[in-house]
């Protein structure tokens, strides 16, 4: 069973609501990480009141349920009334653990909306579209949800002299920094996340003496211990904070270290988003919430 983190009542929107469902659609995010939180950003900006997916994978696989099936959300333009929406995390190259999970939320949808394999569909399927998404061969999906053997997708991960990109780029900065041994796979899961925890608290302890364990889990020690960082500062607490944020899919424009207008920018949009005081200061909630 895959992991399901049930966020029903915490999206934006869902009030409007239908009763038939007809298709399952397949999407993809575009983007190498971000999570329903990080793109509720971008579907506000667009003036939705619902955003697109009642259901994402994330890249380690874990699902967020965002809505209700009778939900209508803004997947594909001329087809919500009657579409599931599933968003898998990625901009065409998926992990193993993506489509495992994608195939068995799948089999489930289809047997509760009675659907059959042919309904299963693609965002480029649908009548009208006139795009790339869902970045994958959905003759091959639906020959997998059929029961065919279908060549699994090979795990990104790469060696750290050939993965590129800026969550690569973070993992390996956090191994040569802190003699780490993260995968530089420019995914963001679990281990990048408790690296990043790691350097934080190794940073506290080494700037402000406050003497905690690094075992890279946040707890009340490391909340209690955590120091406001704000518009001006600079180095490796800065950089840490630019890391997450970038990450979460919140742009800092620059992992450098240095504490401009981008990284206060940043910070009060994740701050908005999640229920925060937004005064662009990031202290010890802002940071439970970033590395939560």
């Amino acid at each position: 069973m895959v992991k399901i983190q049930d966020l029903r009542g915490k999206t934006m929107g869902g009030n409007s609501k239908r009763s038939k469902i007809k298709n399952i659609a397949r999407h993809h995010s575009a983007t190498d990480v971000g999570d329903v939180f990080s793109f509720q950003r971008h579907w506000k900006s667009k003036g939705w009141v619902t955003g697109g997916y009642h259901e994402i994978i994330l890249r380690d696989g874990t699902v967020q349920l965002n809505y209700d099936p009778n939900v209508v959300t803004n997947g594909i333009y001329g087809h919500n009334n009657t579409t599931y929406h599933i968003c898998v995390v990625g901009n065409g190259n998926f992990t193993p653990a993506q489509e495992k999970a994608f195939d068995e939320r799948a089999k489930y949808n289809m047997k509760r909306f009675n659907l059959s394999v042919n309904d299963v569909n693609g965002h480029n399927e649908f009548s009208g579209t006139n795009t790339a998404c869902p970045g994958i061969d959905m003759k091959k999906v639906r020959a997998r949800l059929k029961g065919y053997k279908v060549e699994t997708p090979k795990s990104k991960v790469k060696s750290e002299t050939t993965t590129k990109g800026t969550i690569a780029y973070i993992q390996k900065t956090l191994n040569d920094r802190y003699g780490l041994k993260i995968a530089v796979d420019n995914i963001f899961g679990p281990n990048t996340k408790k690296a990043l925890v790691k350097g934080y608290q190794r940073e506290l302890n080494k700037q402000f003496k406050r003497g905690l364990a690094v075992d890279g889990i946040w707890g009340p020690k490391t909340k209690s211990a955590s120091v406001n960082i704000e518009r001006g500062a600079e180095g490796n607490l800065t950089w840490i904070l630019q890391s997450i944020l970038t990450c979460k899919r919140y742009d800092t424009l620059g992992v450098d270290g240095i504490f401009g207008k981008n990284t206060e920018s940043a910070v009060r949009a994740f701050q908005r988003d999640n229920g925060l005081g937004v005064d662009g200061i990031a202290g010890p909630n802002t940071f439970e919430q970033l590395f939560s």
